[in-house]
């Protein structure tokens, strides 16, 4: 079993024991089968019930599968798409349907989010680099994470 496939199993029995959770799924190459690599990651989709309880904290949530060494939220479509980087290089992406407040990020925390999303684009870099595939996702949420990318150094280096 591949550690990608060990964390979308452990991911998906806490999706399905959390109160707020009305559906998850996986999503992704492990979902469609288009390919898993030491470097592919894990995609979840997460539906917060209507009407079950209103606080779901996805810093919380993925912080329970290891430690995050980049922790990254941005809003979405229809919530929040979280990011986990854990210490020893696995890698979790979560869209939350219906989640709100309580993300990292949201709040001034003294430099801390501008730190999470420098280590967030190294870890894409490194895999785009791996992979020898150098350009850019077209995911539009990476887009930020690369065109701010000097900036963000920048700032890191004071």
């Amino acid at each position: 079993m591949t550690w990608q496939e060990e964390l979308a199993a452990h991911a998906l029995r806490a999706a399905r024991r959390e109160p707020s959770v009305a559906e998850v799924a996986l999503a992704g190459s492990l979902a469609d089968g288009s390919g898993v690599d030491p470097w592919s990651d894990v995609d979840l989709h997460v539906r917060l019930a209507d009407d079950g309880p209103t606080r779901f904290d996805p810093a919380r949530w993925v912080a329970q599968f290891g430690m995050p060494w980049a922790l990254t939220s941005q809003p979405g479509p229809r919530g929040r798409v979280v990011r986990a980087v854990y210490d020893d290089g696995r890698r979790l992406d979560v869209v939350v349907d219906g989640a709100a407040g309580g993300a990292p990020g949201d709040e001034d925390d003294g430099g801390t989010a501008e730190l999470m999303e420098v280590r967030q684009a190294a870890a894409l870099a490194t895999v785009k680099l791996a992979r020898d595939d150098l350009a850019v996702q077209l995911d539009p949420s990476y887009a930020a994470d690369w065109s701010g990318l000097d900036a963000l150094l920048r700032q890191a280096g004071r």
